[in-house]
């Protein structure tokens, strides 16, 4: 099969003059979101003094490494994980898995950590149709911690 080529000072196939014309930036490797050191520490205590913390994520192991430091906070803080399914983000074997329990276990927490989960406003809170109100599902004073990057998505 033949090529079509362009005669002497005719213009190039329009696919290559897209490509050709078309400036790309350079761009180096993509590094990591990183938390203010001050706010990372202070989640940290929070996680550390609770009596009763709750992990639950969405969509935040995309390796069999990330879930596997999930493993290890959840182990080392003792935390139940509520796993909202949206991914395969902690082994439902696991004896801290406890995604069946979690209204529950939200309820009763004192500090809960949101990994990536999209809608952690609802996982908290529900509306109320009698009233056209809002009724919280956690204790007042829960502390609550979100780590993801869905406002990012939502405010740009």
């Amino acid at each position: 099969m033949a090529s079509a080529q362009a005669s002497p000072g005719a213009p190039a196939p329009s696919s290559e003059i897209a490509f050709s014309a078309r400036s790309w930036p350079e761009t180096g490797v993509a590094e990591c979101a990183v938390g203010e050191s001050g706010a990372v520490r202070e989640a940290a205590r929070l996680l550390a003094a609770a009596e009763r913390p709750v992990i639950i994520v969405d969509r935040m192991a995309r390796t069999q490494a990330g879930m596997d430091r999930l493993v290890e906070l959840a182990e080392a803080l003792n935390a139940p994980v509520v796993d909202q399914t949206t991914r395969q983000n902690f082994p439902t074997t696991h004896y801290l898995c406890q995604s069946a329990q979690g209204a529950a276990l939200v309820r009763q927490a004192d500090v809960i950590l949101g990994i990536e989960v999209t809608d952690f406003w609802g996982q908290l809170n529900q509306y109320v149709l009698a009233d056209h109100g809002v009724a919280s599902k956690v204790k007042a004073g829960v502390k609550t911690i979100t780590l993801g990057s869905n406002e990012i998505f939502l405010k740009s």
